[in-house]
């Protein structure tokens, strides 16, 4: 090791976590710790992370640079925690539950109709999901209601936290938190505490413990290497019977319900994550590109990260301060999407105009506009928690906020008219919009600039510089898959294969935040909305967008989902928060603070730099780990 990550002094601050104990073991122990701190920071500085994330600005500004005017504004909520169609369809999924699941006893209505599976059914589960799936025996309902079921049914290997015993019969908790935490993370394990279950948070977990967990122990000096891992999640179900002083239910979890479609590349996943889940990956899809639904990916992770030995705490991490005093060779990665208790300043960036409440401090300094170029104006920022860089709208020299819209439940397969007509539509919009003219020039500018970044290249301009993207992701599954699929009717489908997204100006987001009673990032039937306010609202006529709006109503689905998204881009080109930057509660650990995800900076989904990105950067983190903790 470097004598910086050997003297555990990062940033002009030592971390007292980081103070080596005595004996040879414990200083290695150190030093693997401080090798991962040192191993991700160097991997961003060096990457072109920050850079791919910077290009992309272009595009999305770009599609709305007729509109820089406005100062409209619809935050008000977050798309991380939301709640989607798959509240709806979960009593199905408990239907088609596999025999391996259903033969256990389901609890009263006061026990949550906990459905108490055992440890051991995991690897069932997944043997299972090969045997329904494979071309062999493929039936739909078979295979993807098994999935769903897994998802869906309130099992307790998937809704109680590790205080919980699943053995296959009801069980109260078998000791507390606390005493796990200090079982678990001992002091001559490196101890990776992420705060955070959802997609990246899961998958670095996972990931870890596949790298140096018990199942897994590799040898140095004599010496093993075991990495342990704990997991925090705060989204918790609510009593039926809750009071306020208890609203709660302690180890509970609420149930994945984000059936947001996704395209991630599956050599992304190769050797790194639990091969049981990668070899799934492999028998469903034919091409090189995974398009399961966020909650079925979060899933599998849960039950692998379960089976392999991680730990989960379902609630609040400050309940558990003691404890965690008391743990050596810790590092925790921040995986809530800005949601942890950080002492975060009130900067231009931070305010209560971002869609939370507004924060306490205002130790930072003014924005400074780094770059200028004919779309975007880039801002670098010194707050409290580290540098932050985002664009800025020239009309109020505020954060840039991007709209979209996403429709789902439209069509059922590539020869549905509606689809048809729908991609007709977008060549035809594209050719005359004048945001998109903008957005192509500017992405091509970039793609040239940026040479060495495939991923900008002039041929994807195209694609990204779109008012309206319709996705149908049946033809990445196995070719016998999509046949099935396809003969699926929109609204019967376990899963969403399929959506429309709509790139909207601030003005055209608020009118739509009005159709919607308010609502960001949930799902709200065309049924329930006032369809002609919609069709003959002026600012909805802009763009072409109304002609996407009439397609859509025109489908004759009342199922029609509707979803309207707001977010504002941000990296932090540093994952490391500064230790003045961490809050009262963590600031007491003394532990390294590493951002992942949302927390590091936000993408834009039809460019393929949100979750995309955010795996791609955990499989060259476990990478640079495997070379760092040799």
């Amino acid at each position: 090791m470097i004598s910086l990550v050997q003297s555990g002094y990062y940033m002009g601050v030592t971390y007292s976590s980081l103070i080596l104990g005595p004996g040879e073991e414990q200083v290695q122990r150190h030093q693997h710790q401080n090798g991962i701190v040192h191993a991700y920071r160097a991997h961003m500085a060096s990457s072109s992370f920050v850079d791919r994330q910077r290009l992309s600005w272009d595009k999305i500004v770009g599609l709305a640079a007729d509109d820089l005017s406005t100062t409209a504004n619809i935050s008000g909520s977050d798309q991380t925690g939301t709640r989607s169609h798959g509240d709806a369809n979960q009593a199905r999924g408990v239907n088609a539950i596999a025999n391996t699941i259903s033969m256990h006893r389901i609890l009263s209505k006061d026990d949550e109709k906990i459905v108490w599976d055992a440890e051991s059914d995991i690897s069932t589960y997944f043997n299972e999901l090969m045997a329904r799936c494979s071309r062999l025996n493929f039936d739909y309902r078979g295979c993807f209601g098994y999935l769903h079921s897994l998802v869906a049914s309130p099992l307790c290997t998937t809704r109680l936290d590790s205080r919980y015993t699943c053995n296959g019969t009801p069980s109260k908790t078998t000791e507390s938190i606390d005493a796990m935490i200090a079982g678990h993370l001992l002091d001559d394990t490196i101890n990776v505490i992420v705060i955070g279950a959802g997609p990246v948070g899961l998958l670095l977990a996972n990931s870890l413990n596949e790298l140096g967990g018990a199942k897994q122990q590799r040898k140095e000096e004599q010496h093993d290497i075991s990495i342990r891992t704990l997991v925090f999640e705060n989204r918790l179900a609510a009593t039926s019977t809750g009071t306020r002083s208890m609203p709660m239910l302690l180890g509970r979890k609420k149930p994945y319900t984000r059936d947001w479609l996704t395209a991630l590349n599956s050599d992304f996943f190769d050797g790194t994550i639990d091969s049981r889940i990668y070899n799934f990956f492999k028998l469903i899809f034919r091409k090189k590109f995974i398009s399961l639904p966020i909650a079925a990916i979060e899933t599998l992770l849960m039950l692998s990260c379960r089976d392999r030995g991680v730990k989960l705490v379902y609630g609040d991490y400050r309940d558990h301060i003691e404890t965690l005093k008391n743990v050596h060779n810790a590092i925790i990665f921040d995986a809530t999407g800005r949601r942890l208790d950080l002492a975060v300043a009130e900067s231009p960036y931070d305010r209560s105009d971002v869609g939370g409440k507004p924060r306490h401090l205002t130790n930072y300094s003014v924005p400074l506009i780094v770059e200028r170029n004919t779309a975007v104006d880039v801002a670098e920022q010194q707050t409290i928690t580290g540098l932050v860089r985002y664009p800025i709208n020239r009309a109020n020299n505020m954060p840039f906020e991007i709209h979209y819209l996403k429709i789902s439940k439209i069509w059922s397969n590539h020869n549905d008219t509606i689809y048809k007509e729908m991609k007709r539509l977008t060549r035809v919009l594209d050719s005359s919009n004048k945001a998109s003219r903008f957005c192509r020039q500017l992405c091509i500018k970039s793609g040239s600039a940026e040479s060495n970044i495939p991923e900008y290249a002039s041929d994807k301009c195209d694609k990204w510089c779109t008012i309206g993207n319709a996705y149908d992701y049946k033809y990445y599954y196995r070719s016998d898959i999509e046949l099935a699929m396809n003969r699926v009717l929109p609204g019967d489908e376990l899963f969403s294969t399929a959506l429309l997204t709509l790139a909207l100006l601030p003005k055209q987001a608020a009118a739509f935040k009005s159709l919607l009673g308010g609502k960001l990032a949930i799902d709200v039937p065309l049924r329930d909305l006032n369809v002609e306010a919609m069709l003959n609202d002026s600012e909805l006529q802009r763009n072409g967008v109304v002609a996407f709006l009439n397609l859509a109503v025109a489908a004759n689905r009342t199922d029609v989902l509707f979803s309207l998204f707001s977010y504002r881009p941000f990296i932090y080109p540093d994952p490391l928060v500064p230790a003045h930057g961490v809050g009262p509660h963590l600031s007491q650990l003394g532990f390294p603070v590493l951002r992942i995800g949302d927390s590091l900076f936000t993408g834009d989904p039809n460019s393929d730099n949100g979750l995309t990105r955010h795996v791609l950067l955990v499989r060259n983190l476990i990478g640079v780990l495997k070379k760092a903790l040799k």
